[in-house]
């Protein structure tokens, strides 16, 4: 007993030296030399932004690959780190409560979340700040080309794929369908992501697949090269009274060629997808995520076609400015120095 006891207190003796020696030793530094380059733990590190993206398979997905790309090849001092979520909703709860710096939601889920509204009834999130906004979401029907739904009121006992469930297009969905009086009840809704869909189509276990996101949508795309398709259109009568009942709504049509046999326009309602951050983020972060991504946008496109049209203010800034969502000082910023804002 007593041996161990001895045994003990000699090795707590030689730590506590060691202790001492490692402390003395550390408070002798090396100057730096003049000239010589820092090592790379000197270096400044950069900032990761965490970044609610969206659901592998989407446009908004596609989106938020290509601003990843850039930010991460041309900023100086941030890099984006993205997040697979369940879309809009889900961002817009993770970035105000802190767990993601930034993300994207459709118009619907942004406006109703900032304004406690629908499922923040009673909860606004005041802490959310716009960006800038990725993209025109139109509302797609499709059906495969010899299905026998010829217009929105086919729909009536089909099986029809919404989106998954609680996320920013399937809010867009349901509430331009209930616009029309047609409500889950009337069909069998489907809570698949847009993937899924397009496989549902192909083997014939849904009858209409309808997508709330950017066009063309890339999974559709993929789609018509083994299985003709036609798009539904909205009433064009009850889509331009919902855009101007619903400021995060507008009449649209889906340009002639956007898809294979689409040889003219097809009406429909649009909304937005928006690119937001916590109003805690820096102003120089959103600043330089902004700006790199709007001068950087023809990169951005390569991702998806969609951000060849960051050029034009109607379709980045206008829309955030309708819905009188407020601005992340950084973007405002950056709008102000090109000339967008005053």
């Amino acid at each position: 007993m007593f041996n161990k006891k001895r045994n003990r207190a000699l090795r707590i003796l030689v730590v506590a030296f060691l202790s001492v020696g490692l402390f003395f030793a550390g408070c002798v530094q090396e100057k730096p030399q003049e000239g010589v380059a820092p090592t790379p733990t000197e270096q400044k590190t950069k900032t990761t932004i965490y970044y609610g993206g969206c659901k592998v398979g989407g446009a908004a997905y596609s989106i938020a690959v290509g601003i990843q790309s850039v930010v991460n090849k041309y900023a100086k001092d941030v890099v984006i780190d993205i997040q697979t979520t369940n879309c809009g909703v889900e961002n817009i709860d993770l970035v105000a409560s802190k767990q993601l710096d930034m993300g994207m939601a459709g118009s619907v889920s942004l406006y109703q979340g900032y304004y406690g509204m629908g499922a923040w009834e009673g909860k606004p999130r005041k802490n959310l700040r716009a960006i800038h906004t990725y993209y025109i979401t139109a509302v797609q029907a499709v059906v495969l080309k010899d299905s026998s739904i010829k217009s929105i009121w086919d729909i009536k006992g089909k099986r029809v794929a919404v989106g998954v469930k609680g996320s920013g297009s399937e809010l867009r969905v349901r509430e331009a369908l209930e616009f029309l009086g047609i409500t889950y009840n009337d069909f069998e809704p489907y809570f698949i992501s847009y993937s899924d869909a397009v496989d549902a189509l192909k083997t014939g276990k849904i009858d209409m697949a309808i997508f709330s996101t950017g066009y063309p949508v890339p999974k559709v795309l993929e789609l018509e090269v083994t299985h003709p398709i036609r798009l539904i259109e909205y009433p064009p009568e009850y889509g331009k009274k919902l855009a101007k009942e619903r400021p995060y709504f507008m009449y649209f049509e889906i340009p002639a060629g956007t898809y294979k046999g689409q040889d003219k326009p097809v009406p429909t309602v649009a909304g937005y997808t928006v690119a937001f951050a916590h109003k805690d983020v820096p102003e120089e972060v959103a600043y330089e995520v902004v700006k790199t991504a709007l001068e950087h946008y023809m990169e951005v496109a390569q991702s998806h076609s969609r951000a060849k049209e960051w050029s034009r203010k109607e379709v980045v800034l206008d829309p955030i400015l309708n819905m009188g969502i407020p601005l992340h000082p950084g973007a405002e910023k950056y709008y102000k120095e090109i000339g967008w804002l005053k």
